[in-house]
């Protein structure tokens, strides 16, 4: 009886208990804004450890901007303040083309790899027209140095603008570098369409928060669409960093 009655009260403190959250492997501190990261490109793409290590629904806040993977390489994380894409990729059996999927977040949704910030007050900055990512990316540091940022912690960022063409894909159970022959990602394009573009800028960081020969870890979202981004030419732009003094 005695035992029996230890159950139950364990049982009961287990459900008063506020659940716990994965604690994240690295927190940045800006004047403005914190980076929450948990995972790493290269745990993930070259080492296959594709384990669920936080579960979104307890760290995503109204503030939050992220990008990031499912567990199991399911999918595509995109956060832009507070809300969630998750993109999905698939083969069509009836075709056997790799077709993609877009959903809301759900409670059971853990990820992999994420980046998350929690900017509470944004600036924005006209980029104008961006023909290359590569020349993106030499405008954003600019504006970045010039603002006092630390190149080498990442930073936070969100891009508006009109796409001429920006490539993407979604990722669809099997990295296609830690696995060459495991299942393709879902590619798509978005052209001539206004998108927003999230996620992070940080130099000297490849393999660890971006991709080799990029020093920016881009999400896309346009419409219902959403995914990683490969390539970038843009019609118009604007920057929005977190805002450091009134200006």
């Amino acid at each position: 009886m005695v035992i029996h009655r230890l159950l139950c009260l364990l049982v009961l403190l287990s459900l008063l208990l506020p659940s716990c959250t994965s604690s994240p492997d690295k927190v940045v501190s800006g004047v403005n804004y914190e980076v929450k990261t948990w995972g790493s490109m290269r745990a993930v793409m070259k080492e296959g450890k594709i384990s669920g290590r936080v579960p979104l629904a307890e760290v995503v806040t109204p503030n939050s901007i992220g990008v990031g993977a499912l567990a199991n390489l399911e999918g595509e994380i995109t956060l832009i303040d507070g809300i969630a894409f998750i993109a999905s990729g698939s083969t069509d059996p009836s075709s056997d083309q790799q077709v993609s999927h877009s959903r809301n977040l759900l409670k059971s949704d853990q990820a992999t790899l994420l980046v998350i910030a929690e900017v509470p007050h944004w600036e924005s900055v006209k980029l104008g027209p961006c023909a290359t990512y590569s020349e993106m990316e030499k405008k954003v540091s600019a504006v970045l140095k010039e603002r006092g940022f630390d190149l080498l912690k990442p930073t936070p960022v969100k891009v508006r603008g009109v796409a001429g063409r920006v490539d993407f894909h979604v990722i669809a159970g099997s990295c296609p570098i830690a696995d060459p022959q495991g299942i393709p990602p879902w590619r798509g394009s978005i052209i001539e369409e206004p998108l927003e573009l999230v996620g992070i800028y940080v130099e000297k960081s490849a393999g660890k928060l971006t991709h080799h020969l990029h020093n920016s870890h881009l999400h896309v979202v346009s419409g219902s669409r959403s995914g990683h981004v490969d390539a970038i030419q843009l019609h118009s732009a604007e920057l929005q960093i977190p805002r450091i003094a009134e200006r």
